[in-house]
């Protein structure tokens, strides 16, 4: 029998996850080809190994709560179990910058009463017990986490946390699509708090089972570029650079790609893990209805600065921190990667730093030169770590169009885009962080996935 012909577009972990375990179950059943416009791999996972200094200019871990089945057994099929690395225990700790000052928060439930940051605690967890759920309609971060804390929690405590994630804005972000397990929480049980103490499986939750990790994050000795690194050795043969499509048709039971060399290739089915926008653009002239929905979503541009110091430049341990929106600052946050992964340390005494800049609070951050992005980056540490040494290492990024904002409506616009597909092909599945979660563990778990129920 003739192996089934299939292409994946983008070599980002979607695509790279997928090739594999497609190749790990149909063996010589399927021929797959993975066609990536850039000269490298991994997408935005992105390591650096430069000066002497690890940072990541991407993802920077895992999470072992969440799916991780799919990860586990990825790492496992690798046979990279060995490279992994726990995350000091001291980055259970992290921090707010709230009023012009680093604030710890609690790290635990009986620490919540005694925490300038949750004043009025007792109030907020009565507020949430009672409040009644709307009904299953979508609504705004905000609006949610106001409902059923209070707007005053809801910028100090969600407004942060939602920035960290997806860069974007509580009021246009929705629940229903960024926090889907919350939100169907308070569908069945009325309140947050009574999901979380009654409901069995969101007690357990999902942990990623491994010996080697200690704490809830984990990543590689030399980054998460490990990952990348050793799915790239093993489906080299059958990953193609700088390759530049120019068009697709959609077919009923193939799909055809057209390069901008004018050569054509026909695939009897197509994956495709590159951002919305881009897929938007390969099916204007031949599928403008499906294209014009494929152009909605919005994605949030990250200006990430690395600054490295050959010696220890604050006595802090812990995460890191993040900024409410209402502390009008440029800067999302600062990451210590010295403290959390101190294995990833070249010195006996270093400090490394990561600075996340723009996201929606400052869309302008996508015209920002690397220059401006540093002054802003140095100005930050001087005033919120008291850092006034100068870096030994300075490194800036921009992470353009990166992060899908799952808007309110998202889930309908999905159904939508599914929908037509579905309708013009059958030849044609789309996966990656806009369709899926925007975490490596749901790229990967979407991956494992798509392998497990895909048709010969």
């Amino acid at each position: 029998m003739k192996a089934k012909n299939v292409v994946i577009l983008g070599a980002g972990i979607s695509g790279l996850a997928t090739a594999w375990f497609l190749k790990q179950k149909y063996q010589s059943e399927i021929h797959v080809t993975i066609l990536e416009e850039n000269s490298f791999c991994g997408g935005w996972i992105q390591t650096s190994q430069k000066g002497g200094y690890l940072f990541e200019k991407g993802p920077r871990s895992f999470r072992t709560k969440s799916v991780g089945d799919a990860t586990i057994q990825l790492i496992d099929q690798l046979g990279i179990r060995d490279q992994i690395i726990s995350a000091d225990p001291a980055a259970s700790q992290r921090y707010l910058y709230v009023d012009k000052q680093l604030q710890q928060l609690p790290t635990n439930l009986w620490k919540v009463p005694f925490s300038s940051l949750t004043s009025g605690w007792l109030k907020v967890l009565w507020n949430e017990w009672n409040e009644k759920k709307q009904s299953n309609e979508d609504e705004s971060i905000y609006s949610f986490f106001s409902r059923r804390l209070s707007p005053e929690w809801t910028e100090r405590f969600i407004d942060p946390v939602v920035s960290g994630i997806f860069a974007g804005d509580t009021h246009r972000l929705s629940m229903k699509s960024c926090f889907p397990q919350m939100f169907q929480i308070e569908q069945e049980h009325n309140s947050l708090l009574k999901g979380f103490l009654f409901n069995k499986s969101t007690v357990e939750n999902e942990k990623i089972k491994l010996e080697e990790v200690t704490s809830p994050l984990f990543s590689f000795k030399e980054g998460m570029r490990t990952l990348i690194d050793h799915l790239v050795r093993h489906l080299k043969d059958q990953i193609a650079v700088n390759v530049k499509t120019e068009k697709l048709v959609l077919n009923p039971d193939s799909v055809t790609l057209r390069f901008t060399n004018g050569t054509e290739v026909e695939a009897d089915h197509l994956i495709s893990t590159i951002p919305t926008y881009r897929l938007a653009t390969l099916l204007k002239s031949t599928h403008p209805y499906l294209s014009a929905d494929l152009e909605k979503p919005n994605y949030a541009s990250v200006m990430v600065v690395n600054l490295g110091y050959n010696h220890s430049s604050f006595n802090r341990k812990g995460f890191g921190y993040l900024i409410p929106s209402k502390e009008q600052e440029k800067v999302l946050g600062c990451i210590w990667d010295s403290a959390v992964f101190p294995e990833q340390n070249s010195r006996p005494e270093e400090t490394r730093l990561t600075l996340m800049l723009g996201g929606t609070r400052h869309p302008e951050v996508a015209e920002w030169s690397e220059e401006k992005a540093i002054a802003i980056a140095l100005i930050a540490v001087e005033n919120q770590l008291g850092l006034k040494d100068i870096p030994n290492f300075i490194s800036a990024s921009l992470a353009k169009q990166a992060i899908p904002q799952y808007e309110i409506g998202y889930t309908e616009l999905l159904n939508s885009i599914e929908q037509q597909i579905s309708f013009i092909t059958q030849s044609l599945t789309c996966i990656g962080s806009a369709f899926n979660g925007v975490s490596v563990n749901d790229c990967i778990q979407k991956a494992y996935e798509v392998a497990e129920n895909f048709e010969i």
